[in-house]
Formats: C-alpha cells, sequence, structure tokens
C-alpha cells in the first residue's frame, strides 16, 4: 500500500497534487489529451526533433496542475528535461530574458556535463571513462603513460577531439568558446578554470583577467539571452536528454488582480504576449522543445486583459473551430473543463474513488459522483484519511 506523507496530505488538503510522483500517477485519472501529450506529443514530435506550444486553460479545479505535473513525471522517466515553473511564485517576470535564462541554467546539473564530456573524450581516444578514474590524474599524462607519447603530441589529441565534438553541435559562438574551456578544464582537471567557466554559463559576472584568460569575453544580457538559451537547451540534448519541456504554470498570474509575488503593468503583460508569439514563430530554432502553458478560464475568456487582447498571438493560437461541446486534443488551445466534462459521461472519474478506496479510505464521494471537481476530492482527501486512522499528523 502507498504511504501518505504529511506533505503530500496537506497539499491534497489545499487543492494541489501531491508531490511524491508514484501517487501522483495512482491518482491520475487517464484522459485523452493527457495520453496524446504523453506517447505521441513527446515521443513522436519533440524526441525527434519537433517543437511545439501548448495551452491548456480551465476552471478552478479540473486538474491542469495535476496533469502537467503527470507529465513532468512521465517526461522525466522518459528521459526529457524538465524545467516546471509556476508563474504566481517566480520573483521575476517571465520578460525579464536574463532572470529566465538563469532559473533554467539553475536546473541544469553541470556535474553529470563534465562526465559526458569527459567520457565522449575518451572514447574518442579509444579508452573508457572508466579506465580514466581510476588512474586519477589529468588527461595529458595519462595518455604519455598509456600510449607513450610526449606531453605535446598528448594535448594535440585532446585538442582534436575536443574540436570534433563541438563542431557537431550547433552553438553560438560564446558557447562554442565556452564547450572547448570547459572541455579542456575537465580533463586536466583544472579546478580554477572550471570554476571560472561553471559562473559563466550560469550567467554571473566574471572579472577582466579571468575573460583575458578564458576568451569568455561576452556577458549574459538582455540581447542575447534568447540566443543563450538556445544554446544551453542544445547542451542539455547534448548530456542526453531527448529534449526540454518547459511548463509555465499559473499563467493567470500575469493578469490584474492576481495573487502573484510580482505585477504585471498592461506594458508587462503585453510584453510576456510577444514573448510568446515570438516563441511560437521562432519554434524552428527551438528543436526538441515542448512549452506548455497553463492557467485559468480568464486567461481564454477575459478579452480585454486576456490572451485575445494581444491580436498577433491570438491571431495564431485562437482554435480553428468552437470547442464548444467536442474536445480536439490536438489544438494547440485546450480546454479543460471539455477534458473534466468528457471523464464525468465516460464514467472515469469512478477510478479516482476506486484508488481512494484501495488506500484503505471508505470516502463518501457523492459530490464527484455528480460531477463535483478532482479539487474537491483532493481538499476532502485529508479527513477522509482521518477517518480511517490516517491522523498521527494532527498538530
Amino acid at each position: 500500500m502507498l504511504q501518505v506523507s504529511k506533505q503530500d496530505l496537506e497539499a491534497l488538503q489545499a487543492g494541489f497534487p501531491p508531490h511524491d510522483p508514484e501517487l501522483l500517477e495512482y491518482l491520475t485519472v487517464p484522459n485523452p489529451w493527457l495520453e496524446l501529450m504523453k506517447h505521441y506529443c513527446l515521443q513522436q514530435v519533440i524526441a525527434p526533433g519537433g517543437s511545439k506550444v501548448k495551452i491548456l486553460y480551465g476552471g478552478k479545479a479540473t486538474g491542469k496542475t495535476h496533469y502537467l505535473q503527470a507529465l513532468k513525471v512521465h517526461a522525466q522517466r522518459e528521459g526529457f528535461f524538465v524545467i516546471d515553473i509556476d508563474i504566481s511564485q517566480i520573483s521575476f517576470h517571465l520578460t525579464d530574458s536574463v532572470a529566465f535564462y538563469k532559473a533554467i541554467v539553475a536546473k541544469v546539473d553541470l556535474n553529470l556535463l563534465e562526465t559526458v564530456l569527459t567520457s565522449k573524450i575518451l572514447d574518442k581516444l579509444g579508452y573508457s571513462l572508466q579506465d580514466f578514474t581510476s588512474f586519477g590524474g589529468a588527461l595529458v599524462d595519462f595518455l604519455c603513460e598509456r600510449e607513450k607519447s610526449d606531453p605535446i603530441q598528448a594535448k594535440k589529441d585532446i585538442r582534436t577531439c575536443v574540436h570534433s565534438i563541438v563542431n557537431s553541435l550547433e552553438l553560438e559562438f560564446s558557447f562554442r568558446k565556452f564547450m572547448h574551456m570547459f572541455m579542456e578544464a575537465v580533463v586536466e582537471k583544472d579546478k580554477d578554470s572550471l570554476a571560472i567557466a561553471r559562473n559563466w554559463i550560469q550567467g554571473e559576472k566574471i572579472v577582466s583577467p579571468h575573460k583575458r584568460a578564458t576568451m569568455l569575453h561576452e556577458t549574459l544580457a538582455k540581447h542575447n539571452a534568447r540566443s543563450w538559451l538556445y544554446s544551453l537547451i542544445e547542451i542539455i540534448k547534448f548530456m542526453g536528454y531527448k529534449g526540454v519541456v518547459i511548463m509555465l504554470d499559473q499563467f493567470e498570474a500575469i493578469l490584474p488582480k492576481a495573487e502573484a509575488v510580482v505585477y504585471y503593468t498592461p506594458m508587462k503583460r503585453n510584453d510576456v504576449y510577444e514573448l510568446i508569439r515570438q516563441l511560437i514563430d521562432d519554434l524552428d530554432f527551438f528543436r526538441n522543445t515542448l512549452i506548455v502553458i497553463s492557467g485559468n478560464t480568464e486567461i481564454f475568456e477575459n478579452e480585454k486583459y486576456g490572451l485575445a487582447s494581444y491580436h498577433a498571438l491570438w491571431m495564431r493560437i485562437q482554435p480553428g473551430f468552437q470547442q464548444l461541446q467536442s474536445l480536439n486534443i490536438y489544438a494547440d488551445l485546450v480546454d479543460s473543463n471539455l477534458i473534466f466534462s468528457n471523464l464525468q459521461q465516460s464514467g472515469n472519474l469512478e477510478q479516482l474513488k476506486q484508488k481512494l478506496l484501495e488506500l484503505g479510505v471508505q470516502p463518501l464521494l457523492a459530490d464527484v459522483d455528480k460531477g463535483d471537481t478532482l479539487g474537491f476530492a483532493y481538499q476532502n482527501f485529508r479527513e477522509l484519511l482521518r477517518n480511517k486512522g490516517f491522523g498521527a499528523w494532527e498538530k
């Protein structure tokens, strides 16, 4: 039987999906849109090299965040790199391209990048990572010992491998210099150069002497942040990921009167809409990239402040037909109310009731049977568990 933690109980009580991936998937009611995203969009569109922007909107507690989290768990398991951003909680505007880049690069495991690069170089030289790791010294010394070559020839062989690897990647110029410098620092175990390189790719400023020593003169700024993001995504894929999934939840945080950490003025809001329009137009540059935006019904229905208020964006995302009674799961703009309605009509919400029963709960889910929201089940989950002896976390 699944163990339900205090943290998950509190999340469910507040109407949010559980944090534990196993419990999340257990409580996920399958639906055609989510299955399409998992098995068609990710595997047949994104993984082969395509890119998409998908927008999910709908009423409160119709499962939007749950679906995104379920998609996240599946994508990570299938080898995709996932960035999950709650817009209402971040301390920067989405239009702050520098802060947005830093938020993404902060999720990148640079230790893994070091391992992958070392392994790639050694593979080209005909050796294994295990051989080099057990040696303990720098790669130049390793080659001199194994091949009885002189240090000059060993360094030349290493640079040839580095050039070959970098040339296979579609990176902008400054990132090519970074990869050259980073790889050589990794195999030579140059801790000082590694620290400088790590700071640079994370968007931190480096002092002039270090710039001259490493040739990393370009600094992250508003005018180049998007090209940096293109190159970063290429590096992420080079690390072995099938693609990149960027999730932007609680999109209604950009609307007036929204509960969010930062406030969006009309100009800032239009800048966000313009950013999305640019992302849609630039999808050919974002290979292997899926961007999923989720928000409440207001982002669709509010003609004054919502998506429809920015004509250049609206012309690109508006549905080809009115989704009043029929759900088109292939559309780029999808109504989660219709997803939920279909689950009601098909009787699939009964699965949620049965899963609660399997957890040892005897739920009185009459309201769910009548068509109440998934959020209702979440909010009552703590009380139901308490009634069956799961109340050890009571204050």
